[in-house]
């Protein structure tokens, strides 16, 4: 199977935007399933889900008509989408896994909304509590508007710049990406990575692909390069009979032993497409418990800073007020 290129995972120049691609996918589900030819579901998918699938969904319709695959259409899509329509095309699952895309995308869009409203509140203490110090100042003349506006200024640029350098910088994403599975995020990662890579690789045996071309298709959705790499080389190693089976490439790259050892049972019962689909459904749901207690400790946490800096404010308030009161009582 070629082997296709896959852009910076990571790096959110995702020109396709997760609301339309929630929308665009899950109206494609309904129109594929009611029968439609997969041009017009395109078109009609697109008209209704707006933004960057609107814009970019006549175009793809244009080559279908054409006889293009809708996988090779979809220029700037995310990587995960591509892999996953690729998949469906191969196996005449495409329904089902684009339904899989729309829920996954509705569960991301979920997860920001709650993170932005949580984190609200926090921003807002964040900001006053850097501000305030100055106000007096200002107030009496004594100050200047940067004494009121410099702090939270100074305070969100860097963040922003801090955020900017691991987003837009190569070499430092990169490298966040490498040692991501050795850090604690792993806990958070494995999962995701294993529910693709499970929904995929039985798609791929539901269409008659041997193990290495599903584990190619696999790779082509992972989220880490490093996952990416080990799965193109197990499947190379499938090939040259290096490796015995899919459960030893799925080793080789590193899956946790609850999950391999699942894989390895069906393998071994001949029921390899049914526990591949029952472990994605196991490790989507482990993926979706664990992200949202990360978001909750996340705005905890950022909660805890807003608390940390209103006090630290309030008492260097008070602790000023004493001095002066001090200096103004005559001493014996």
């Amino acid at each position: 199977m070629a082997r296709h290129r896959h852009p910076d995972s990571l790096h959110l120049t995702w020109r396709a935007t997760i609301d339309s691609a929630a929308r665009f996918y899950a109206h494609l589900a309904t129109a594929v399933r009611s029968g439609l030819p997969i041009a017009q579901a395109v078109a009609l998918s697109a008209d209704a889900a707006g933004g960057w699938h609107g814009r970019h969904g006549p175009a793809w319709s244009h080559r279908l008509q054409r006889g293009d695959r809708l996988a090779d259409c979809l220029v700037g899509e995310w990587p995960l989408a591509v892999a996953m329509i690729r998949a469906g095309e191969h196996s005449g699952r495409l329904p089902e896994l684009c339904q899989h895309l729309a829920e996954t995308a509705k569960k991301f869009i979920e997860l920001r909304d709650r993170a932005l409203g949580q984190a609200a509140y926090p921003a807002l203490v964040i900001t006053c509590a850097l501000a305030v110090p100055g106000v007096p100042g200002l107030v009496t003349g004594n100050g200047s508007i940067w004494a009121v506006f410099g702090p939270p200024l100074l305070f969100w640029g860097l963040l922003a710049t801090v955020v900017g350098v691991v987003w837009f910088l190569p070499a430092v994403r990169e490298r966040l990406e490498r040692i991501a599975l050795a850090s604690p995020l792993s806990w958070l990662l494995w999962p995701w990575e294993i529910s693709i890579a499970s929904r995929i690789i039985s798609a791929g045996y539901a269409a008659g692909l041997l193990a290495p071309d599903c584990l190619d298709l696999a790779a082509d959705a992972a989220l880490l390069p490093q996952i990416r790499e080990r799965s193109h080389l197990a499947a190379q190693a499938l090939r040259q009979n290096r490796l015995d089976d899919l459960p030893a490439a799925l080793r080789d790259i590193g899956w946790p032993t609850v999950w391999l050892n699942q894989a390895a049972s069906g393998e071994i019962a001949g029921r390899g497409e049914a526990t591949l689909n029952r472990i994605a459904d196991d490790a989507h749901a482990a993926f979706a418990f664990r992200l949202d207690w990360l978001v909750r400790i996340l705005c905890g946490a950022f909660y805890g800073l807003a608390v940390l800096a209103t006090a630290i404010t309030v008492i260097s308030m008070y602790a000023g007020m004493i001095q002066q009161t001090m200096k103004l009582i005559p001493s014996e």
